[in-house]
């Protein structure tokens, strides 16, 4: 063999050894899928998510807030109320006391006459 014999098959098995890694790597690439639009995908569905999330935490807060005002309220109210009762019972006393002295007041105009 002469030289420029084994240079052509030095060429030709260089070209074949080419052609089998190229048609190698693009059979073996060919069901790998593009994630690209799955990863944005996901990643705006996190992103509202976080965003839900968020939101509900804001409710969840001002509700706490509003549940506690609503408590003072109900505190105050059962204040007043009591105080109120404790007004009613000396009006119903000094009522009772009244009546009393009426009575005793006739009893005595009864008995004068």
């Amino acid at each position: 063999m002469n030289e420029k014999e084994l240079i052509k098959r030095l060429v030709v098995c260089l070209i074949i050894i080419l052609a089998c890694y190229f048609a190698f790597a693009y059979i073996g690439t060919r069901n790998v899928h593009d994630n690209g639009n799955g990863t944005d995908t996901i990643r705006n569905e996190l992103r509202s998510i976080e965003k839900a999330q968020r939101e509900e935490t804001r409710v969840i807060d001002e509700t706490e807030k509003a549940i506690s005002r609503s408590q003072k309220g109900i505190d105050e109210s059962t204040r007043t109320n009591k105080e109120i009762t404790s007004i009613e019972r000396k009006d119903t006393e000094i009522i009772d006391e009244c009546q009393q002295i009426l009575k005793r007041v006739r009893e005595r105009n009864t008995s004068k006459d």
